[in-house]
């Protein structure tokens, strides 16, 4: 009897220190693979001008008992006529994931910060700006379309004062910002994961297909523009909310 006790207390501990279900599917893998595109934000005249980042994980590291993976990166300017790169490059980034959250770092416990937490629930929120957000407005199942096992996911959607900013789903990672979190995008781009792929399964693939490429070489000064979180550039300083300005963010309450 007391032994049939204590293992119950001990599972209903279990139950309150981990929000995640049974089902839950990491995000983090040996091998997985992203592909992000980035359209610059021009006039319609310049065309559409695009770059591309595939991120890969290697590597076994546990930093403060906590297992990362290496992120090795290839990339390439489609619109300067560049093509896929045969080499990886090694970065300094480390990609880990623990109970739900999904941490990067340089390689130093200092340098962790959480880029995706898939243990929060609608209403939820998560500090990338403190008390600003941004917010969980929707959790489903999502069972995704063009990725090959067809099992459910949950889908987290995220939004800022009404006005989504990113979309998370589990197994897969951001819809935007692929591996890197809502302050690494690249200013004066928007931002997209095309396809993430695991052991040659794909588990996601976005609809439609890149068109209107061109090899255009663009000059636009980006000095003193104002950009909303999706990169797209403003006529005039926002009254209310965040918003870019050289490369740095603001909140105007």
């Amino acid at each position: 009897m007391l032994l049939l006790c204590m293992l119950l207390f001990s599972f209903a501990n279990a139950q309150e220190v981990c929000s995640l279900p049974m089902s839950y599917k990491p995000l983090l893998s040996e091998g997985k693979c992203w592909t992000m595109s980035y359209k610059a934000v021009l006039p319609a005249e310049y065309g559409d001008l695009y770059s591309f980042k595939e991120t890969m994980l290697k590597g076994d590291t546990i930093i403060n008992g906590i297992h990362y993976l290496r992120q090795y990166e290839r990339l390439w300017e489609l619109w300067k006529g560049e093509q896929r790169p045969e080499e990886w490059i090694v970065t300094n980034k480390y990609v880990g994931e623990d109970e739900g959250k999904v941490y990067q770092c340089d390689g130093t416990v200092e340098s962790k910060r959480t880029i995706m937490d898939f243990s929060l629930d609608e209403k939820g929120l998560f500090p990338q700006y403190g008390e600003y957000g941004p917010f969980v407005t929707t959790v489903s199942d999502t069972i995704l379309a063009n990725s090959t096992d067809k099992v459910p996911r949950k889908c987290m959607h995220l939004s800022i004062e009404n006005i989504e900013v990113d979309v998370w789903v589990e197994g897969v990672g951001s819809l935007l910002y692929g591996l890197d979190g809502l302050d690494l995008w690249r200013i004066g781009a928007i931002s997209t994961l095309e396809k993430c792929v695991d052991s040659e399964n794909i588990l996601y693939m976005r609809n439609g297909s890149i068109v209107g490429v061109n090899s255009v070489k663009a000059s636009v000064p980006y000095n003193g523009n104002f950009f909303d979180l999706l990169g797209r550039r403003l006529t005039a300083k926002p009254q209310s909310g965040l918003y870019i300005r050289n490369g740095k963010k603001y909140v105007v309450k």
